[in-house]
This record gives C-alpha cells, sequence and structure tokens, in this order.
C-alpha cells in the first residue's frame, strides 16, 4: 500500500486550511520546503537506485519537520507570518508538523521493504488530520464559513482512513471515497 500520495494531499489540504484559517502563506510554503528537501535528502541517500541503510534516513524526516515547526511558531510568535485572520492554535501547528513528518518519512524511506510498516504513519495521518480537524473547529471563522473551513480539514482523516481501512481500493476509487 503506498501513502506517499495521500500523505501529499493530505499535507497540501492542512497547508490550504491554514491559509483559509490565518491568512498567511507561511504553512504552505514551509509544506513546499519539507516536501522538496525530503526529496534532497532520498536522492542523497540513494545512489544507483538502491537503498542505503544509514542513520539518518531515520532521522532526517524527523529533524526537518522540527525545524519546519520551529521556523514556524517563531514567524507566528514575532508576528513575521503575516496572518491577517485569526491565530492558529498550538494544536494545529503541532498536527501540520506530524503531516510533514509522515510525508516526509514516506518520501526518505522509498523504495519500501517489507520490513517497514505503513500502519504507523496510517495512525500517525489519522491522529494529526483529527488534531487538525479539532483545531479548526475551535478556530474563530472571518473569511471562509465552516461549510468551507471543515470538508478541507477533514481531508487528512478521510485520506488517511479510507487508505488505511480500504486498501483495495485504487487511487481513484479512493480519491472518489474522499
Amino acid at each position: 500500500m503506498n501513502l506517499l500520495p495521500v500523505a501529499i494531499a493530505a499535507l497540501l489540504a492542512a497547508s490550504f486550511t491554514a491559509w483559509m484559517l490565518s491568512g498567511s502563506p507561511v504553512p504552505m510554503a514551509l509544506s513546499v520546503a519539507v516536501l522538496v528537501s525530503t526529496m534532497t535528502v532520498q536522492a542523497l541517500f540513494a545512489v544507483g537506485g538502491k537503498r542505503k541503510s544509514r542513520p539518518g534516513r531515520t532521522f532526517a524526516p524527523l529533524v526537518i519537520a522540527g525545524l519546519a515547526l520551529a521556523s514556524e511558531l517563531h514567524l507566528y510568535s514575532t508576528g513575521q507570518a503575516l496572518a491577517v485572520r485569526a491565530d492558529l492554535p498550538l494544536v494545529f501547528h503541532l498536527a501540520l508538523a506530524l503531516l510533514w513528518w509522515v510525508a516526509g518519512d514516506l518520501i526518505v524511506r522509498l523504495p519500501r521493504t517489507r520490513n517497514t510498516s505503513s500502519t504507523r504513519h496510517g495512525l500517525t495521518g489519522i491522529a494529526a488530520g483529527l488534531l487538525l480537524l479539532a483545531a479548526a473547529a475551535t478556530t474563530e471563522h472571518y473569511d471562509f464559513g465552516p461549510w468551507q473551513i471543515y470538508p478541507l480539514a477533514a481531508v487528512p482523516v478521510l485520506a488517511f482512513a479510507s487508505r488505511l481501512l480500504l486498501p483495495a481500493l485504487s487511487r481513484i476509487q479512493n480519491v472518489g471515497l474522499v
């Protein structure tokens, strides 16, 4: 079961939800930066298309997500994030960091082996999606109504849950279900 397209779609939906709530482009820019940096790390660890077992392969996605979270929290706390609408709660930032880690870990650890399980990525994605949805529900809405924000905030939960619980569905069927 390949969770990488689900993780990238969930990450982009969460970033777009953050923009709708706060008006800041920082989460979207950091999401793109996380994806590009983890692809770079994956390319550094892959030599000749073969997977190298190095300790950095495990810790690189965690460090990248942690650095992105720290920079996002710093930008929001100092007011440099250009947030013109509501302030995002800390839970929202943590949920976004979990999605950054899931996407980064899936990118860096490709190609997959039988020993690696996608269950922890799926459950982490569901937990991050639930946190994201709860944070979006507790944030004040200014320009967009709840009927516009909540379905977008629920995309990570639905995407990971449908892919994890129904792995036999094709990608197109999974998208249709979500």
